[in-house]
């Protein structure tokens, strides 16, 4: 019989330490650039690209407070276990697929981790690699990275257990579940993903399962199409031939040299799946019905900066890529989903092996096609939609809970406590200042030296507060005018919320106005401000020193920058960001010797975001910067000095991150 059972996953992790109170408010001024395509894209593959475009991940807070430090910990884990399969789900991590075993073939179908390493690749900032992430709302990873989920353990009608996942997405105002189940015998493990729209507007839903898998040299990644989109380095969008471009088989990823994306154009008619084979032709199958109509490839590059990153989210010698499947052709792409509607459909996860003469084979269309004929005979089309039109609950029972911002929608609403069999019923600490609000028409003042409320930003909710700061004296506080103002930044009205920031300091003083109004401003004087206020408050110390710093540095005010380095305690100066921005005071002020004693393997900070080139760049910039400085060569030549440094002083590995991205064609 399958089994489902509650344990703990112990295994070497880094710390993980809350969110940032901070608002996220650092992209809200930034223009989007225009959408360019070949003529090979049709009119109506066009549509959607960049709908439901995000600035900012409010209300949700940053996830940056982490570091690399490795210790044994425990994670929840919910284990589905049948004759044939092993699965393992991480419910306060997204619930995220860990691992899934294939007991009869004794080997891992999906890339296992072996460490909890986060680093900045999520809309959060925290993320992690390996098994299989579930990502909902916007253009990214999902916003559940590193959060806890609801979870819950139901029956089917005919018996089968499955394992619930599921929460209220706070910026498309979704609810959605992961059901995943193992029926007896079964060689496949199935998901279920449940997309509920309750409101009476059209949002641009977004959803991609992306599935680490092992690279080897010989991993193939095959799929039943000939064409793949494409985003070329000038940022236009193209399609090119699959697998082959020139020479260079794009099937294999550890063979190509740069980090790419490919998405493949798997025509409408055919059976969507992907699968990454071995050498020996066997591996890991996903398909899926048909609303899940993407597929995709993502390989970090076989360069020293693409190895080195795998390294940094993993242990040395780790080596992925990633096969995805989504609910349209392409990740810059929102599919509209209408009001009161709800969405569904049944993904497979199962051991897959073919002919490794033909899978290794020259034939692409050979190729698919033998791959595609096996599918069909483990798990026939026509029955995994049988499966997925049969799924049917008699009872479910929760587990664990999930966050209170559900529940306190649904209040808000009048909605009642369940939406479509999810029981959202828990509101917490967090949401009790605005359950207030909600009730009673007043919204708490905190003291300045402590974190504000937890964010909301909905219009709904920037309404109730502004009406209560109006009409109810209590509400007429500084912290209810700064959280006016993060709803009025959020909701793209900047000049209101510069106006709220401002009406708050004039009633109290408080660092997160001025920050906010330095960062929205580009404005040292508020920065300085900011900074006079931070004692005591060690949680955002270091991020604000770091944003004053650099916004000095971007304005030249490199001797100001460096006064404010030498007035901290080194608690705060021997920080990774902190020492960046420091060393580039420096080489403003020609301190080029001091500027490079401060490089060392351990100024790589953990929060280091993909495709940040800020560890190399500061490198080649010190010594081009010398260069021109001892030889007296004017700023007109700085490229050209820069070009030649990059070719002839060696960058150190421990620097050395730098994505390869695919030159144009």
């Amino acid at each position: 019989m399958t089994e489902i059972r509650f344990e703990e996953l112990k295994i070497p992790a880094a710390g993980l330490h809350g969110e940032n109170p901070l608002p996220d408010i650092k992209g809200l001024r930034q223009r989007l650039g225009e959408i360019k395509f070949s003529d090979e894209i049709r009119e109506d593959e066009k549509e959607y690209f960049y709908y439901g475009r995000i600035k900012s991940i409010l209300p949700y807070c940053i996830q940056d407070d982490y570091d690399r430090a490795m210790k044994t910990r425990a994670f929840k884990a919910c284990v589905l276990e049948n004759e044939y399969l092993r699965a393992t789900f991480l419910p306060e991590l997204g619930g995220r697929l860990y691992s899934l075993y294939d007991k009869e073939n004794k080997r891992d179908l999906v890339h296992r981790n072996p460490v909890f390493q986060p680093a900045n690749l999520a809309l959060r900032n925290a993320w992690f690699s390996g098994g299989v992430e579930f990502n909902i709302g916007m253009t990214g990873h999902t916003p559940f990275t590193v959060s806890p989920l609801f979870t819950a353990v139901g029956t089917m009608k005919d018996g089968t257990k499955f394992l619930r996942m599921y929460e209220w997405e706070r910026i498309r105002k979704l609810a959605y579940s992961i059901d995943a189940y193992l029926p007896e015998k079964s060689r496949f493990l199935f998901v279920r993903i449940t997309v509920i729209n309750d409101n009476e507007e059209t949002v641009p839903m977004y959803w991609w399962s992306n599935i680490a898998v092992d690279e080897t040299e010989k991993t193939r990644i095959i799929v039943p199409c000939e064409k793949a989109y494409v985003q070329y380095a000038d940022g236009s969008f193209g399609k090119d031939p699959v697998p082959m471009l020139g020479e260079q088989d794009r099937s294999y990823p550890a063979r190509i040299p740069y980090a790419f994306d490919q998405f493949f154009d798997i025509p409408k008619e055919e059976r969507k799946w992907i699968c990454a084979l071995d050498g020996d032709g066997k591996g890991l199958v996903h398909t899926s019905t048909d609303r899940l109509l993407g597929r995709k490839l993502f390989n970090w590059g076989d360069s020293r900066g693409g190895r080195r990153w795998q390294e940094f989210l993993s242990v040395k010698g780790s080596s992925y890529c990633e096969i995805q499947a989504g609910c349209a052709h392409m990740q810059q792409q929102r599919t509209p989903m209408e009001g009161n509607s709800v969405w569904n459909w049944t993904e497979a996860y199962g051991y897959l092996e073919a002919d490794k003469d033909i899978v290794h084979g020259d034939d692409w269309t050979k190729v698919y096609k033998c791959v595609g004929e096996e599918l069909e005979k483990r798990l026939p089309r026509k029955n995994l939609d049988e499966i997925h039109e049969s799924f049917s609950i008699d009872n479910v029972e929760l587990v664990y809970e999930g966050s209170g911002w559900g529940a306190l929608e649904l209040k808000r609403r009048e909605r009642g406590k369940v939406l479509h069999g999810l029981v959202f019923d828990n509101i917490g600490k967090e949401q009790e200042i605005w359950l207030r609000l909600l009730e009673e028409n007043v919204f708490e003042e905190f003291p300045v030296n402590e974190e504000p409320a937890k964010y909301v930003t909905q219009v709904e909710w920037m309404n109730l507060l502004e009406k209560s700061t109006k009409e109810n004296p209590k509400s007429f506080n500084w912290h209810a005018l700064y959280h006016l103002g993060v709803m009025k930044a959020a909701n793209e009205d900047l000049d209101g919320a510069l106006e709220c920031f401002q009406k708050s300091i004039d009633l109290k003083p408080n660092i997160w106005s001025y920050w906010c109004l330095g960062i929205l401003e580009n404005n040292v004087e508020y920065m300085d401000k900011a900074l006079g206020m931070l004692t005591g408050m060690t949680k955002i110390d270091v991020r604000i020193v770091v944003d004053c710093l650099n916004m000095c540095n971007k304005k030249g005010l490199y001797e100001k920058a460096l006064k404010v380095v030498y007035s901290l305690d080194e608690s705060i100066t021997g920080h990774p960001r902190v020492r960046l921005a420091c060393i580039d005071s420096l080489i403003g002020v020609n301190e080029f010797d001091k500027a490079e004693k401060m490089f060392s393997e351990d100024i790589v900070p953990a929060d280091l975001k993909e495709g940040e080139e800020l560890l190399s760049n500061q490198w080649y910039k010190l010594h081009a910067r010398k260069i021109m400085h001892d030889e007296g060569i004017g700023e007109e030549k700085y490229k050209e000095v820069l070009k030649r440094v990059v070719e002839e002083v060696k960058l150190p590995d421990y620097l050395d991150f730098i994505m390869q991205y695919r030159p144009l064609t």
